[in-house]
């Protein structure tokens, strides 16, 4: 009997235990299934954001304004250099005149020294045709003397060539001026003008010249591996293209006078490296990036003038954010993103109408970050999200001009934690605004 109730009394817990592990393995399942459904709820949630570049044109106002009355200017071009090509041209050609006269003397002389050779030789030939052959053997055989006469060699002269000075080039001012030199918002020539001096020093450089280097090589061969020293050539040179530019009010007071640093400094010329010693073709070279730097350099000079005394049409890559919308979940912030993108783009040409939209596109963006003041951590709005969006009010700000709304949003900005990129990124953009902030003011 004991026997047969303790069976029975095992029975019974086996059966408990299974039934306990049965209810243990669906608890599970239901735990997995639901912290499944919460991480794919949050990766759902949490945003990806894209981005993209446009490309607008701003409106800078000046940093040094003129007064309001000036609204024509003037620009002169001015080249030193002139007067010393002009004297290496005078001495050129003086020497090259100097050198055809003395040539057409030259030949002048040897065709009188050409004729008196060949009288001489004549004459020396008919004493010597006198003479009897017993005279001549004897000479020749006896005396060891060849008295046949031989005639005088006479050379004629050579055209000396004469080498070409280096001259710099020379430029029409007008032309420059026409091609690199507008102030955005005022007019070219008439009365009243703000009188623009730019001197060109012309083109220096080093003449180009071939440099080798050894290098350490690995050589793979029949399972072996051994180093050799290869040798490399490549040819540089230096060179610059100096510039001065002064600026005067139209009543004569200087305003600017510099020679930019930048143009001041030799750049470095180097062609790709090539384990065969190249052949330079100097005058090439240098006719090359001398074309080059004067353009350079003449649009460093246009923008330095227009960012200090014109409204600076500033051409500005702009970074704007949106988040990758699957089920229209994010239409406002994608409304926004196009809205914004497109009004930049048309900002300079149809001014009212980009503000007007502009303005709307902000007004999505900051309801939207409200979500993340709101609910920072389980919003539709994460803090990636919330960044992108602040980025963004910051460079509709800047087009917009509009400093308060630009504050506020840094403000939100330096509540967030930000990486390294961003903090440079949110660095240039106070960067930017304090300049605007002191223009517009100085504008006023």
């Amino acid at each position: 009997m004991i026997s047969s109730a303790m069976c029975n009394l095992r029975t019974q817990n086996i059966t408990t235990i299974k039934k306990s592990t049965s209810m243990l393995r669906r608890f599970t399942s239901v735990l997995i299934a639901i912290s499944t459904a919460m991480l794919f709820t949050q990766a759902t949630t949490a945003q990806s954001m894209r981005d993209e570049v446009i490309e607008y044109t701003n409106v800078k106002p000046p940093s040094n304004p003129l007064p309001k009355e000036i609204k024509n200017y003037q620009v002169e071009f001015l080249a030193p250099y002139k007067e010393k090509n002009k004297s290496l041209r005078t001495e050129y050609d003086k020497a090259v005149a100097e050198e055809k006269l003395r040539y057409e003397q030259a030949l002048i002389d040897y065709k009188k020294d050409l004729k008196i050779a060949d009288e001489e030789y004549e004459e020396a030939m008919e004493a010597y045709k006198k003479k009897s052959l017993g005279e001549k053997i004897v000479e020749k055989t006896i005396l060891n003397e060849n008295t046949k006469p031989v005639k005088r060699s006479v050379y004629p002269p050579y055209l000396k060539t004469i080498p070409k000075p280096y001259l710099q080039s020379e430029y029409d001012g007008n032309l420059l001026a026409a091609t690199y030199i507008n102030l955005d918002g005022m007019e070219k020539g008439g009365t009243n003008s703000l009188k623009i001096t730019i001197t060109l020093f012309g083109y220096d450089f080093t003449q180009p010249h071939n440099i080798s280097t050894q290098k350490d090589m690995v050589r793979v061969a029949g399972g072996n591996t051994s180093t050799y020293k290869q040798a490399y050539y490549y040819t540089e040179y230096s060179y610059r293209h100096p510039m001065a530019v002064k600026v005067n009010l139209p009543d004569g007071k200087e305003i600017l006078n510099i020679t930019p640093q930048p143009l001041n400094l030799y750049k470095i010329y180097h062609t790709g490296e090539s384990t065969a010693s190249p052949s330079i073709n100097g005058e090439l070279l240098v006719l090359g990036t001398e074309e080059k730097t004067l353009q350079e350099n003449l649009l460093y000079i246009n923008k330095l003038i227009n960012e200090k005394y014109a409204f600076y049409l500033e051409k500005r890559k702009a970074t704007l954010y949106y988040a990758k919308d699957r089920k229209g979940e994010y239409s406002d912030l994608t409304q926004a993103f196009n809205e914004a993108s497109s009004a930049l783009v048309s900002l300079y040409s149809n001014k009212e109408n980009s503000i007007k939209t502009l303005q709307h596109s902000m007004e999505l963006w900051r309801k939207a970050f409200g979500e993340y003041e709101s609910d920072p951590k389980d919003g539709r709005i994460d803090k990636d999200a919330a960044i992108a969006l602040a980025l963004n009010m910051l460079e509709v700000s800047y087009a917009l001009k509009d400093i308060a709304a630009a504050e506020a949003t840094l403000q939100k900005l330096n509540t967030l934690s930000l990486s390294n990129s961003e903090r440079a990124i949110k660095t240039r953009f106070e960067n930017e605004l304090a300049d605007l902030k002191k223009r517009l003011s100085l504008n006023q």
